[in-house]
């Protein structure tokens, strides 16, 4: 539904802003999610990275995968 000029359904008016927020707040959580499994992989990759340093360091034979 639209909201359009001269509208004179208060309840439906009020309904459809209602539903266009929530579309918003939805947007958010996604973008929320998509951010947090970014910077989890991130955080996974520095950690493998730090281990894969500490053993080379250390001289123990590496797995090239």
């Amino acid at each position: 539904m639209r909201i359009e000029e001269g509208m004179k359904d208060l309840d439906k008016t009020l309904e459809t802003v209602k539903n266009f927020v929530k579309l918003f707040i939805i947007d958010k959580g996604a973008i929320d999610t998509i951010s947090k499994d970014e910077w989890a992989r991130k955080i996974s990759f520095c950690i493998m990275k730090r281990e894969f340093e500490e053993k080379k360091a250390r001289g123990e034979k590496l797995d090239p995968n």
